[in-house]
């Protein structure tokens, strides 16, 4: 009898038995149906546990049994048994059921339990418990939620693997009455993500002897967000994290989570500011940068960094346009000083912009004349991204159509025909995977018909000996993408760069070119710094996972498609 016989058969089987045996084997059922501990798992993370490398670190108060059994059971199940250390904090709970728990809990050998007679609060009762472990790696586990049983096989393997990082963060999905919903696949580090949302709960691993070194756990202002502080620390010292590819945790979803219910704790705004300032300490000059609700979220903690005056490099828009006879019009830039327009014929490609960019300085904004800008502050978030993030050389948006639909945003090597948007399409009113459209990240390329360069990038990209006769200026943010990548540059996405255009800049791109960028550039494919590994690259199914083989047929059938659209000579 193969899997899914045998779990259909057992979950028909249950609704003619008695409550009691019923929800026990509908337990049973949910954990084979939703178990992720399969054998490309099982092979990927062999790494035995290792003691004295984990402890899992929870505060309780008050908190159900049935969700600290639910807990416990995911602990003690482990794969390889408990070779990690529970340290758990009782802090001040006075629920009869609750203390009943943890006294239950507290038998196993794995697990410390202490307790403090008044709540500590979230931020002192993790530093209890991070003054007391003894792991060379502590993991923050909230005492409603869940771990995979392979959990500590994969953090181990993956800490060995990398030489004991300083810290490292899981994917994760959420429970919802007994059912796991929302799973987030996450990208790699990216720092400008994460300065716009905290993606790196939940799990995290933290370098305990680094965290007591870097005062983790000891600013009360960040009473809702200590992962995010925690990690802005670790940041400010120069830390990369390490990303763990795996859902492995759980995140339960009730009245009384944040994961369901942003509103359920009215210090998160206080926190999550307090974190941004933390983040903004580290760089000067003081006060050069605010932080302001964003204007895309309905009043909920989502954040936007804006740039004061001050100090600004020179910049200059080369206004891509059929007839650069035309009179220049005026170019909207909220008061950015020395702002010049320059008209590039765009018959005249790659090598007419180079000769208009001449020896220009500071930064360089292409602009197609089809574009209606809708956000005048494009210069200022533009100019925020590179300074906050120094190797950034290329910042650009989202382009909607009369439908007010994507047309342009983020793109992905490897994605679509060699390096797409996996966001085309989405109506204006759709905040897309994780709502990461609506929020500044780093990608793999940007749309060149509202783009912000650092000028000097631009030009080495442009005076290349093949530019002219392989790039269009309609597809020149790919080719800087690629080079960016290969020159150890940042290309970063925001949506306040925000403009709406009559005719699909897409169109404007020859087969050839998308078949020549995927030859020239097929070792950058698929994007795996940027988007989850576990992705597709299927234009009608976006942001899914896909089995590892349909993933390498994915990326064969492009190669495939490049090597023949080359060979014909297509050239639409």
């Amino acid at each position: 009898m193969n899997r899914a016989r045998a779990l259909n058969l057992l979950r028909g089987l249950a609704r003619n038995l008695p409550r009691p045996v019923r929800t026990s084997l509908h337990r049973l059922w949910l954990r084979l149906n939703t178990d992720t501990t399969g054998v490309e798992r099982l092979r990927a993370y062999a790494e035995p546990q290792r003691p004295g490398l984990l402890t899992f670190c929870t505060t309780v108060w008050n908190t159900a049994p049935p969700f600290l059994d639910a807990l416990a059971e995911s602990l003690f199940a482990q794969q390889g048994g408990t070779e990690f250390e529970w340290l758990i904090l009782d802090n001040g709970s006075q629920d009869a059921g609750t203390r009943r728990a943890l006294a239950r809990i507290a038998q196993h050998p794995c697990v410390r339990l202490h307790r403090v007679e008044n709540n500590l609060g979230i931020i002192r009762g993790m530093r209890f418990c991070l003054e007391r472990a003894s792991g060379r790696y502590i993991l923050p586990l909230d005492s409603d939620d869940v771990l995979s049983r392979d959990c500590a096989r994969i953090f181990t393997t993956i800490i060995v693997e990398n030489g004991f990082p300083a810290l490292l963060y899981s994917d994760e999905d959420k429970l919802l009455d007994g059912r796991r919903v929302l799973t987030y696949l996450k990208p790699d580090w990216d720092p400008v993500l994460f300065l716009h949302s905290c993606y790196i709960a939940h799990l995290c691993a933290i370098d305990r002897s680094l965290a007591l070194e870097y005062g983790v756990y000891t600013d009360p202002r960040v009473e809702g967000s200590h992962d995010w502080d925690s990690f802005t620390r670790f940041h400010l010292n120069g830390h990369v994290p390490v990303h763990v590819p795996e859902v492995v945790y759980s995140w339960r979803m009730h009245a009384g989570s944040t994961a369901q219910n942003i509103d359920s704790k009215s210090f998160i705004v206080d926190s999550q500011r307090a974190v941004l300032e933390r983040f903004l300490s580290g760089h000067q000059p003081a006060g050069r940068y605010r932080i302001e609700k964003s204007p895309l979220f309905n009043d909920t903690p989502d954040w936007r960094i804006r740039r004061a005056p001050g100090d600004e490099p020179g910049l200059t828009t080369f206004l891509l346009t059929d007839d650069p006879s035309r009179p220049v019009p005026g170019i909207p830039s909220a008061g950015y000083p020395g702002h010049r327009v320059v008209p590039v014929a765009l018959a005249g490609g790659v090598a007419a912009l180079l000769e208009a960019l001449g020896e220009a300085g500071g930064l360089a904004h292409l602009l197609w004349d089809g574009v209606a800008l809708r956000d005048p502050d494009w210069a200022w978030e533009a100019l925020a991204l590179m300074e906050l993030f120094p190797d950034t050389v290329m910042v650009g948006g989202r382009i909607l159509d009369a439908q007010q639909r994507v047309t342009s945003a983020a793109a992905l090597f490897g994605f679509g025909k060699g390096c797409d948007a996996p966001d085309r399409m989405r109506p204006i009113n759709d905040p897309g995977y994780f709502a990461m459209l609506w929020k500044p990240h780093s990608t793999s390329a940007v749309s060149s018909q509202h783009a912000v360069f650092r000028a000097g990038f631009l030009r080495t990209l442009l005076d290349q000996p093949e530019a002219g006769s392989r790039m269009s200026l309609a597809y020149l943010g790919a080719w800087a993408g690629a080079a960016a990548r290969r020159l150890g540059g940042r290309v970063v996405y925001s949506p306040f760069l925000h403009g709406q255009a009559e005719q699909d800049w897409n169109e404007l791109v020859t087969a050839r070119e998308r078949a020549a960028f995927v030859l020239a550039n097929a070792d950058l494919m698929p994007e795996r710094r940027y988007a989850s590994a576990h992705f597709g690259s299927d234009p009608t199914a976006p942001q899914r996972a896909a089995p590892a083989a349909q993933r390498a047929a994915q990326h064969e059938a492009l190669l495939q498609w490049a090597r023949s659209s080359a060979h014909a000579g297509v050239a639409s």
